[in-house]
Order: C-alpha cells, then sequence, then structure tokens
C-alpha cells in the first residue's frame, strides 16, 4: 500500500467513525466540505459524495496557528475571530449533522481558548457532532478546544498536553548584583516552565525532553 493510499484509508476510517457518531449511516453524505476563508490557516475545499441519496453533510474545519484574537510575536494573525466565524456558520447551516475540526496549535490565550471551546460545544447543543484530529502539535489551549469534541483523533508524532496556567514576570528590582533579574513565574506544575530561558533546567526536565526527543526520533 503506498503512502497516499494508506493516508486515504486513515481519513476515511476517521470519516467512518464520525459518520457513525453523528448518526449519519441513514442520512448518507451530501458534501465533505473544509470551511474556510481569507485568513491564515484556513482553507476552502469540497469533496463530493459517492451517494446519490446523500442528505446529510459533514463540515471539515481546519484551524492552524495561534489561538489569538490580534497578532502574535512574529506579527502573523491568530486563529481565533477565523475560528468563531468558520464554527458560526457551521452551527446556523442544518444541513451540517457533524464537524470534523482539524486542529494544528500550541494554543494562546487562556480567554481565545475558552471562546472556542464554547463555541465546539454550542455545536454539539444543535445537535452536531464533533470530532477533533490533531495535527504536528494540539498543546494548552488546543487540548481544551479538543476536550469539548465528542471523539478525539490523534497522530503517532502528534505533540500534545501540556496543560495549565502560568503567570511570568521578570523583576529587575536586583539590577546592580548579577544584573538584576529574577524569575518570579508561578506555574501550576512542576513542569510548566519547561525550558523557560529565565530557569535552569533540572535534571528531571532534562530527561523527560531527552525521552520527547528520543521518542520522536524512534
Amino acid at each position: 500500500m503506498s503512502e497516499r493510499q494508506s493516508r486515504r484509508r486513515g481519513m476515511g476510517c476517521l470519516f467512518g467513525a464520525l459518520i457513525m457518531s453523528a448518526g449519519l449511516g441513514v442520512l448518507g453524505l451530501g458534501l465533505a466540505g473544509i470551511v474556510g476563508g481569507s485568513a491564515p490557516g484556513s482553507v476552502l475545499r469540497e469533496i463530493e459524495s459517492p451517494r446519490d441519496d446523500a442528505k446529510g453533510r459533514v463540515a471539515v474545519v481546519e484551524l492552524s496557528g495561534v489561538m489569538l484574537d490580534g497578532p502574535n510575536g512574529m506579527g502573523r494573525r491568530g486563529i481565533t475571530r477565523t475560528a468563531l466565524e468558520l464554527l458560526e456558520v457551521v452551527r446556523l447551516d442544518d444541513e451540517i449533522k457533524g464537524v470534523l475540526l482539524l486542529l494544528d496549535t500550541p494554543g494562546g490565550s487562556v480567554t481565545d481558548a475558552d471562546l472556542i471551546h464554547r463555541k465546539v460545544l454550542a455545536l454539539q447543543a444543535k445537535n452536531k457532532k464533533v470530532v477533533v484530529l490533531m495535527g504536528d502539535v494540539c498543546a494548552s489551549g488546543g487540548y481544551y478546544v479538543a476536550a469539548a469534541a465528542d471523539e478525539i483523533w490523534a497522530q503517532p508524532t502528534t505533540i500534545t498536553g501540556s496543560i495549565g496556567v502560568i503567570i511570568q514576570t521578570l523583576n529587575v528590582h536586583g539590577l546592580m548584583a548579577k544584573i538584576g533579574i529574577t524569575d518570579e513565574s508561578i506555574a501550576s506544575g512542576a513542569n510548566k516552565q519547561l525550558l523557560s530561558p529565565t530557569r535552569p533546567v533540572s535534571a528531571g526536565q532534562r530527561a523527560l525532553m531527552q525521552g520527547v526527543v528520543d521518542e520522536l526520533y524512534e
């Protein structure tokens, strides 16, 4: 089996799971559309159904980027506004019975992640089943959004997790003593500050990251 055939088979299984979950076995699929617009990380595509009697539709929404309403630190606009607009279009379309949400995001603002999380719950309130397929990364707020879905799928190499909240600040009160910058971060977990440039890496954290690197390499 070629790589392309393997991917098609995997995506077919995923669509099958969504169809069964959404109760579309009887209705069938009309169109599986990747709903998008002009914003970064969005795609517009439609896939014809092989069934002539198809009545329902599955929307495929692809979101890739940081969950922010404004630009991120690299000058690229976040995905929040696009995400909310696309999911609202899906919510209002009564012909759409299920949603495949492709997520590739490291997270972002707590508020933005919560807004998208609630929008996924709003889809379920309209009896639309939601399946999330994680991409390269679905961490922090991305995982929080995924948790609102009926099912979560991940690739074997997907990096996910990193759940928690961190408040980080720099204190320059002791500037005259060793540059005067001290790390005053407050974290909800021992590894939330993993690889922070302002704190030393502990032996345990180094072993943890080495394990991740070794696993991905394998």
